[in-house]
């Protein structure tokens, strides 16, 4: 049996309760070849089922800052004759924040089985389901308000599937391993 848990903390979130995401894990496996009644298989070298449910974040979707207003200082300019000239200096504020940004969170469960036969063939099949809330995107808006896309928790994804791995010892000898998978 195993379990985790961190807590993770972005400056891309505001200052409040949603800037820290906490993140965990559990998962356990029973080595069933191990089991005495599996002793007498001896085609059987090694089997093992896992499973395992966890939930991590992600805060990767949007930029820098996209939780906080932002300000630039610059030289103003005006066009004379085809050229631009400074003008003077002036503060800008930046385009519409969403300051309820939140972690993105993927919820996965996996179950696998990891074989080994007659200590030359082996594998492992796995099946997982994940599911991710508050996806972080850059979704479209107005732009009457300065701006084209504005960050925001805007979507829920859900994945699943098989994955395998199968392979073979095709040499095996103290000096050479040649495998096949």
């Amino acid at each position: 049996v195993t379990a985790s848990i961190r807590a993770d903390g972005s400056s891309k979130f505001r200052y409040n309760d949603d800037r820290w995401g906490v993140f965990w894990s559990v998962g356990g496996a029973w080595r069933i070849s191990a089991e005495p009644w599996a002793a007498d298989a001896t085609w059987l070298t090694d089997l093992k089922l896992r499973a395992d449910y966890g939930v991590i974040g992600n805060q990767n979707g949007i930029n820098r800052y996209s939780g906080y207003q932002t300000w630039s200082y610059g030289v103003t300019e005006y066009a004379d004759k085809g050229s631009y000239k400074p003008k003077g200096w002036k503060l800008t504020q930046g385009g519409t924040v969403n300051s309820n940004l939140t972690w993105e969170r993927k919820k996965t469960v996996d179950v696998g089985l990891d074989f080994r036969l007659w200590d030359r063939f082996y594998g492992t099949i796995d099946w997982y389901r994940s599911m991710t809330d508050d996806m972080l995107w850059n979704v479209p808006m107005s732009i009457e308000k300065g701006q084209t896309t504005i960050a925001a928790n805007s979507a829920k994804m859900k994945t699943w599937g098989i994955e395998f791995d199968l392979g073979v010892d095709i040499i095996k000898t103290p000096d050479i391993l040649w495998s096949f998978s």
